[in-house]
C-alpha cells in the first residue's frame, strides 16, 4: 500500500495507465471472450477504489466501486455474477469469472453496494462454478493444461477471498492447497527447468496464475513454502534466455501463438518480480526482461496489463547485471535449449534447439521435436506454423525445422505423432530427450534423440506404435558469435527401407543459390544475413519452395522452405551436416569457404573466410561417429594443410583425456585423437577444443 499510494501521489506512469481505464471506461465491454474483459475492468475498478479511498477518501473512490458493481451485477450484456453457462467451451470461463468474483468480493468488501445479498450470490456462483468443473470441466484431472490452471487459480483466489465467510466450507481451502501443491509437484518432476509445453501464448497466463496463487498464499499464511517450486523459480531464467537480444521475439512453440514470431509478454514476469521481491536476484532478472521487451516495442497493456502493472510492478527496482549470467539455458525436462552470443548487443545472435517429451494434455504442443531457430537482429531460420485447430497439415512437422519421412509404410502423414506419454521411453533406447549439454565461453553444445516422436499410429487397442526410425539424433554446436552447425544421424527401422529422411529449414525471405544448386544459400532479412551450406549428404536433392501463408492447409507464415534429402535414399543409415552463419548484411560479410572433412569415424567441415571478430583462424568442426551409438575412443581426420586451425571435436567421451597428434604429408594434415593420458580433456558433454 505504501508503494501504491506513493505512485498515486507522484502520478506515476503505471497509475496514469490504470486511472485512464478507470476514468474512461463507462460502457460494458463491446466484445469479450468468456468474461476476459469484464475480469480486467472489474479488477481495475476495484483496485482504483481501494487506492483512491486510501489516498482521498470514500467519496472520491465511490464512482470506481459503482463501475465494478455494475459489471458484476447489472451489466445487461455479461453480468458476471449471473453467468451460469458453465459448459461453454468446456468451462474455459472459470479462469475469468471466478477470479473476477473473488477480487470484487475481497476488494469491495467494505463498500455499501457490496451488500449481503450480493455477497451471498457471489458465494453461490463460485460454489456452482467449482462444483460443475469438478465433474464436467475440461482438463480437470490433468495439471499440464491451461484449462486446469484456470481451475487452480479459481480455487485459490476464491478460497482466500471467501475464507470463513458464510456459506463457505473448510474443504474449499484444503482443496485449493491440494490442487496447487499437486500441480507444482508434477511440474517440478516433469519440467523443473521451466517452460510450458502448450507454448507461451498460453504459458504466460499459466505462469502468472501459479505465481499469483503461490505469492497470495505466502502472504496470507506468512509461509514462503508455496514459492519453493523449481518450475516457478527457474521460469524466470528460462524466460530471460528465451527472449532475443533486441527484446522483440520470444520463443513460442505451441498452439494459438498466431504466427512464427512469438509475442513477448511482460505481465507474468512482472508478477514474478513481485512474488520473489524486486530486490532479489530473480526480481532483478524480471526487471531486465521487462526493460528489454519495452525497449523492443512491447507494452504493459498486453494482454491485461494496466491493473497488473500498477499492482505488481515496481518502477524503482533495478535490473540485473546479465553479464554475470550464463549465455545459454537448458530447460530440464522440456528439453528446450536457448543460446546467445552475448548479453549486451541488441544485434547479437540467438539460437534454439528443442528436444523433449510431449507433455501437453490438450495437444497444444507443436509436433516439432528437433526443431531449431536462428535469430540475428531479425528472424532468419523461422518456425512457420503454430495454429492449433483445422486441417491436420496445419501443424505438420514439415512446417518446423526438423525431419519428416516420406514413403512411410503406414497411412500416417510424414511428420511426428503426439504419442501417449508411456510410449516416449519405450523402448528405452529411443527416448525423446536432450542427452548432452555444455556451455563454454567459445561455444554451446547440445545433443538429443527423438526417434520415438515418429511412431507409426498404433491400431486399437494397442497403445504404442512402432518407430519409423530406430535412431534419430541431432547435435548442435553454436560457435560464438555467429556459427550454428547442425549434425544429424538417422537410422531407419529395418522394415522401413523405402523411407526417405527429409531435413526441413524455413526462411523469411527468398534465398539466393550459389554454384547453380541449393547446397549453398544466402538471404538478407531486415539488415541481417544468413548463409547456409549443406555439407552432408555428399550428394543430395536440395529444393527451395515458396510457401504462401495458409492457416487452413499450410503454414501460418509465408516462407521459403528448404528440403534436403540424400540423392540415394536407400541406405539404412544417413548423415546430415549443415553449416549456418548469421551476420549483418554488409559488403564485408561475404560467403564463407566451407568444405567437408574426411577421415575415420568422423563427419565434419572446415570453415574459412571468416571475419577476425568471428575467428582469427579457420575452424574445423568434427563430430565423432561410426554409424553406431558407441562413443569412440579413437578417430582421425584430414584436411588441406594451412596455418593454425581452431578445432572443435564433439560427441567424444565426456570428461575424458584424449592424446592429440598431427602429421603433415603431401599438402594434407592428419589429426588423430586417442583416448589416454593427456592434458587435453573433453568437457561434460564430450566436446574437445584445441588449436593445431
Amino acid at each position: 500500500m505504501a508503494r501504491l499510494t506513493a505512485a498515486v501521489q507522484s502520478n506515476s506512469p503505471e497509475w496514469v495507465r490504470i486511472k485512464k481505464v478507470c476514468d474512461t471506461k463507462t460502457e460494458p465491454p463491446g466484445y469479450e471472450y468468456q468474461g476476459g474483459e469484464s475480469y480486467r475492468l472489474i479488477s481495475a475498478f476495484a483496485l482504483c477504489y481501494r487506492i483512491v479511498k486510501a489516498v482521498s477518501g470514500d467519496t472520491t473512490a465511490k464512482p470506481y466501486a459503482e463501475k465494478a458493481i455494475n459489471l458484476l451485477r447489472d451489466n445487461p450484456t455479461y453480468p458476471v455474477v449471473k453467468f451460469t453457462d458453465y459448459k461453454f467451451d468446456a468451462g474455459y470461463g472459470i479462469r475469468n469469472f471466478v477470479p473476477a468474483l473473488a477480487i470484487a468480493y475481497d476488494w469491495l468488501y467494505d463498500y455499501p453496494g457490496m451488500d449481503q445479498p450480493l455477497k451471498a450470490l457471489i458465494v453461490t456462483r463460485v460454489k456452482e462454478w467449482l462444483a460443475w468443473y469438478k465433474t464436467n470441466g475440461y482438463g480437470r484431472d490433468d495439471y499440464i493444461s491451461n484449462y486446469n490452471a484456470g481451475l487452480m487459480i479459481a480455487k485459490v483466489m476464491s478460497a482466500i477471498a471467501l475464507y470463513n465467510e458464510p456459506g463457505q466450507t473448510a474443504d474449499a481451502w484444503d482443496g485449493a492447497l491440494a490442487h496447487l501443491n499437486g500441480a507444482l509437484l508434477e511440474f517440478d518432476q516433469k519440467m523443473p527447468g521451466g517452460h510450458w509445453p502448450e507454448g507461451w501464448n498460453y504459458g504466460a497466463t499459466v505462469y502468472q496464475q501459479y505465481l499469483w496463487a503461490a505469492s497470495a498464499l505466502k502472504n496470507v499464511t506468512n509461509d514462503s513454502k508455496y514459492l519453493n517450486s523449481q518450475w516457478l523459480s527457474n521460469n524466470v531464467n528460462f524466460k530471460m534466455n528465451a527472449l532475443t537480444p533486441n527484446g522483440t521475439f520470444f520463443y513460442d512453440d505451441g498452439g494459438w501463438s498466431g504466427n512464427g514470431y512469438g509475442n513477448p509478454n511482460v505481465d507474468d514476469m512482472i508478477v514474478a518480480g513481485y512474488a520473489y521481491g524486486w530486490n532479489s536476484e530473480k526480481g532483478k532478472i524480471a526487471r531486465s526482461y521487462t526493460d528489454r521487451v519495452i525497449a523492443g516495442g512491447g507494452n504493459f497493456e498486453y494482454p491485461l496489463g494496466e491493473w497488473k502493472s500498477f499492482l505488481f510492478y515496481d518502477p524503482n527496482s533495478q535490473p540485473a547485471n546479465l553479464e554475470s549470467l550464463p549465455k545459454s539455458y537448458l530447460a530440464k525436462g522440456t528439453g528446450l535449449l536457448t543460446m546467445r552470443s552475448d548479453w549486451t548487443a541488441a544485434t547479437g545472435t540467438w539460437a534454439s534447439f528443442n528436444t523433449g517429451p510431449y507433455l501437453s494434455y490438450q495437444g497444444g504442443q507443436d509436433k516439432d521435436q528437433g526443431h531449431i531457430e536462428l535469430y540475428k537482429n531479425a528472424p532468419l531460420v523461422i518456425d512457420t506454423s503454430h495454429k492449433y485447430y483445422g486441417n491436420l497439415y496445419t501443424i505438420n512437422t514439415s512446417f518446423h525445422n526438423t525431419f519428416t519421412f516420406k514413403n512411410r509404410s503406414d497411412t500416417t502423414y510424414d511428420g511426428q505423432n503426439i504419442t501417449p506419454s508411456g510410449c516416449q521411453n519405450a523402448p528405452e533406447a529411443n527416448p525423446i530427450r536432450n542427452n548432452a549439454y555444455s556451455d563454454n565461453p567459445a561455444y554451446v553444445f547440445g545433443s538429443g534423440e527423438f526417434s520415438a516422436a515418429y511412431q507409426i499410429t498404433p491400431v486399437y487397442p494397442a497403445e504404442c506404435g512402432t518407430n519409423v526410425v530406430s535412431w534419430l539424433n541431432r547435435s548442435v554446436l553454436f560457435l560464438r558469435p555467429n556459427l550454428y552447425i547442425v549434425y544429424d544421424q538417422v537410422e531407419k527401422a529395418a522394415n522401413q527401407t523405402a523411407v526417405t529422411p527429409v531435413m526441413n529449414l524455413h526462411f523469411p525471405t527468398a534465398p539466393t543459390a550459389f554454384n547453380g544448386n541449393n547446397r549453398e544459400l544466402s538471404l538478407d532479412h531486415q539488415g541481417s544475413r544468413l548463409q547456409v551450406v549443406t555439407v552432408l549428404p555428399a550428394a543430395s536433392n536440395s529444393v527451395v519452395t515458396a510457401e504462401t501463408k495458409n492457416q487452413n492447409e499450410g503454414p501460418g507464415v509465408s516462407n521459403w522452405h528448404l528440403t534436403v534429402a540424400a540423392s540415394d535414399p536407400s541406405p539404412t543409415y544417413q548423415k546430415f551436416l549443415t553449416v549456418m552463419r548469421a551476420g549483418l548484411a554488409t559488403s564485408s560479410y561475404s560467403f564463407p569457404v566451407v568444405s567437408a572433412i574426411t577421415g575415420t569415424n568422423v563427419a565434419g567441415s572446415l570453415i574459412g573466410g571468416l571475419l577476425p571478430a568471428e575467428s582469427a583462424t579457420p575452424i574445423a568442426v568434427v563430430f565423432a561417429e561410426n554409424g553406431t551409438r558407441v562413443i569412440l575412443g579413437a578417430l582421425s581426420y584430414s584436411y588441406a594443410a594451412t596455418s593454425t586451425i581452431q578445432h572443435y571435436v564433439a560427441k567424444l567421451k565426456p570428461n575424458t583425456a584424449y592424446a592429440i597428434t598431427s602429421t603433415t604429408a603431401g599438402g594434407s594434415v592428419t589429426v588423430t585423437l586417442t583416448e589416454g593420458a593427456s592434458s587435453d580433456v573433453t568437457d561434460g558433454a564430450g566436446v574437445l577444443s584445441f588449436k593445431r
